[in-house]
């Protein structure tokens, strides 16, 4: 993985475990996956994997996207 200036992207042991859980379920089920569900697999809070994907966004890691069903309603 490297970064935009072309240098290796440097994550620690646990953002490490993280990515490889994580794309081990993205495999599973070849869609962009929602940190919920991330969570739920993994065992831990919403918060906690918003927060590390976050971290990882910040990284040039992963890219989030906000996207709302179409058939939702409101603001």
């Amino acid at each position: 993985m490297r970064e935009k200036d072309n240098h290796p992207v440097r994550l620690t042991f646990r953002q490490k475990a993280f990515m490889r859980k994580f794309l081990e379920i993205y495999r599973e089920k070849m869609v962009p996956l929602h940190y919920s569900i991330v969570a739920e697999r993994m065992g831990l809070s919403n918060s906690t994997v918003y927060d590390m994907l976050k971290v990882l966004e910040q990284k040039g890691v992963v890219v989030s996207e906000y996207g709302t069903p179409k058939a939702a309603s409101g603001p």
